[in-house]
């Protein structure tokens, strides 16, 4: 297991992108000051369409108490399972950085299932006995923001939220202004 075998200083600098993923869980363990997860960066792109995700990720999501660390961008009129094809070419196009085309998935603007949020917010804050789903207090120990606090996202372009948006057109993300609320309980949907 990766975990085990490099420390989380190490970990920490490793971000990860999935693309129509099968997986049914997703971990990312707590970093050392129980704040948030060891890896900082987690996304996750999907096709509505994609069979594949359809039985993993995308069926995974909708249960507030299965753990699927990182942000969750679904692509709700795309299809296919093929990386090129599929999922480059359709939600990363190249010149996207110059077209102002809505039909580019980075320029769709982002909304944010609440329902699923709230509801995951309250089992994790009822399995940490930390805070009762009715009060107000500090994060929970997996890093989610308190509940409601990441309605802001709602309305946001997909790359004004996806790190891996700024990738684009040969870009570095900065480091030390990464997106909003890089929260590993996030669940980010384009629409249009």
């Amino acid at each position: 297991m990766l975990f085990a075998d490099l420390p989380a200083k190490q970990m920490a600098k490793l971000e990860i992108y999935t693309f129509g993923s099968a997986a049914d869980h997703f971990n990312n363990p707590l970093n050392d000051t129980g704040t948030g997860g060891v890896i900082r960066h987690i996304e996750h792109y999907v096709n509505k369409n994609d069979p594949v995700p359809q039985w993993g990720v995308l069926r995974s999501i909708s249960n507030p108490k299965n753990k699927y660390a990182g942000r969750v961008f679904i692509c709700g009129d795309g299809h296919g399972h093929l990386f090129n094809q599929h999922y480059l070419s359709q939600m990363f196009p190249l010149g996207a950085e110059i077209s102002p085309s809505r039909a580019c998935f980075v320029n769709h603007t982002v909304s944010v299932d609440k329902r699923v949020s709230e509801a995951r917010h309250r089992f994790v804050c009822q399995e940490a006995n930390k805070l009762t789903p009715n009060e107000d207090g500090p994060s929970s120990p997996s890093g989610t923001a308190a509940r409601g606090a990441i309605g802001f996202l709602t309305g946001m372009l997909v790359r004004e939220v996806s790190r891996l948006s700024q990738y684009m057109a040969g870009r570095e993300p900065d480091a030390d202004h990464p997106p909003e609320m890089r929260d590993s309980e996030r669940l980010a949907t384009p629409s249009r």
